[in-house]
C-alpha cells in the first residue's frame, strides 16, 4: 500500500515537473540568432555577423541588417530591410504592388524592372521584384517580397550592388524564407 503511494506521488511529481519544463504548450523558447517583433507580429533570422539596426521612426523600415564590409574597396555593404505599412484602404496585392513599382519609378533614378514572379513565404501568397537603380553612392539591385497578413503590408527589400547581386541572391531567398509571422 505504501510503495503504490509513493508510485503515484512520484508519477505526479514527474507529469508536473514535466509540464512545468515544457510550459503547458507554451511558445518553445526564441530561435538563436533569430530577430522577432511582437509588436508588428513577425520574426525572422538574418545573416550570422550582419548587423541589425531597428528603425527609429514611420518612414524607417521597422528592422534592417546590414552585412559588414567585405574589403577597403567596397562602395556599399548589402542590407536586407523589412518594412510594414498598415493598410488603410482595401487594396488587393496586386494594386500593392503596382503602387510600389510605379513610386519607385518615380522615386529612384534609373530605376529598371527586371524580374517579378510569385512564390509563397510562411504559407502566404507573395509578389517578388528584381530591379535595378542609382543612388548617390553607386548602383544598386533589388529583389522585394510583398504580401499581406491582417490588413498590413509586409515588405521585404534585399540590396546589393550589381555585381555581386546573383552572388548574394540564394542568401537573400534564404532569409525571405526564414520569415515567419508571430
Amino acid at each position: 500500500m505504501l510503495k503504490k503511494f509513493f508510485l503515484t506521488l512520484f508519477l505526479l511529481i514527474f507529469i508536473f515537473s514535466w509540464f512545468g519544463i515544457n510550459g503547458c504548450g507554451k511558445k518553445s523558447p526564441p530561435e538563436p540568432g533569430r530577430y522577432y517583433n511582437k509588436t508588428k507580429g513577425f520574426s525572422i533570422k538574418f545573416p550570422k555577423g550582419w548587423e541589425i539596426f531597428e528603425g527609429q521612426t514611420e518612414e524607417d523600415p521597422v528592422v534592417e541588417a546590414v552585412s559588414p564590409w567585405e574589403s577597403d574597396s567596397d562602395m556599399l555593404s548589402e542590407f536586407i530591410s523589412i518594412y510594414v505599412d498598415e493598410l488603410h484602404n482595401w487594396m488587393d496585392l496586386d494594386d500593392y504592388y503596382s503602387e510600389l513599382s510605379i513610386n519607385s519609378e518615380n522615386e529612384l533614378a534609373h530605376y529598371q524592372e527586371e524580374d517579378s514572379g510569385t512564390s509563397t513565404i510562411d504559407d502566404t501568397y507573395v509578389k517578388w521584384l528584381i530591379f535595378s537603380y542609382t543612388v548617390a553612392e553607386g548602383a544598386m539591385q533589388n529583389i522585394s517580397y510583398l504580401f499581406f497578413k491582417d490588413h498590413q503590408a509586409y515588405i521585404i527589400t534585399c540590396n546589393s550592388e550589381p555585381e555581386k547581386f546573383y552572388m548574394y541572391k540564394s542568401k537573400f531567398e534564404e532569409v525571405a524564407q526564414s520569415f515567419k509571422f508571430e
